[in-house]
């Protein structure tokens, strides 16, 4: 999985491209690995950004 960040200056927030693999989409529980991997960026951005 890819996940590209985009910074939108207009609403101060970040939007993400996902890019998965087929193998990824094979998985049962692939929605919930995605939600986790989002929550889990938005984290590491707020981190580094110092919130």
């Amino acid at each position: 999985m890819i996940m590209k960040p985009n910074f939108k200056w207009n609403s101060l927030n970040y939007e993400y491209q996902m890019t998965t693999s087929e193998i990824l989409e094979t998985f049962d529980e692939k929605n919930i690995l995605l939600l986790i991997s989002l929550h889990c960026a938005n984290y590491y951005m707020s981190m580094m950004m110092g919130m």
